[in-house]
């Protein structure tokens, strides 16, 4: 398992909430699974909002050929326009590009997960890269306006 240290992470953080909040379980609204289960989705929820909080910023446009941007937009992006930029690639090369970008994977595992080929992750990926590029130039004016 890729992360498995980070389940395990989770799910002791998991009990230790609910254990913490036991004095508050109603058994007459819900089943003790229920409120459980409930505990532990948001400490995962929780925890994925703060990786990807912390994303390295630099990874990402190092990750991005920075001789097709202008080194304008570059200097103007944060990472909530970044953030904003990669959402708006289609699904399958917004999922590759965060696969392979931000969680590490290798295009033969992208593959398996998704039941692709692995040719296939390596063409989205260079199409999701092209396109961000693309979108990156095509922001500038609005960045450099929010930012002057």
């Amino acid at each position: 398992m890729k992360y498995r240290h980070d389940s395990e992470d989770l799910l002791q953080e998991s009990f230790i909430r609910i254990y913490k909040a036991l004095q508050s379980y109603d058994h007459q609204k819900g089943q003790f699974y229920t409120w459980a289960k409930r505990i532990t989705i948001n400490c995962c929820l929780e925890s994925l909002r703060k990786k990807k909080l912390s994303l390295d910023f630099d990874q990402i446009i190092d990750f991005v050929d920075k001789k097709d941007i202008n080194p304008n937009a570059i200097d103007r992006l944060n990472l909530q326009d970044l953030t904003k930029l990669i959402m708006t690639l289609p699904k399958g090369y917004r999922t590759v590009f965060n696969m392979y970008t931000i969680d590490g994977y290798k295009h033969r595992e992208i593959a398996e997960e998704l039941k692709i080929s692995e040719n296939t992750s390596k063409t989205q990926l260079m199409k999701a890269k092209k396109l961000l590029q693309e979108k990156i130039n095509q922001n500038q004016p609005t960045l450099v306006g929010r930012y002057a």
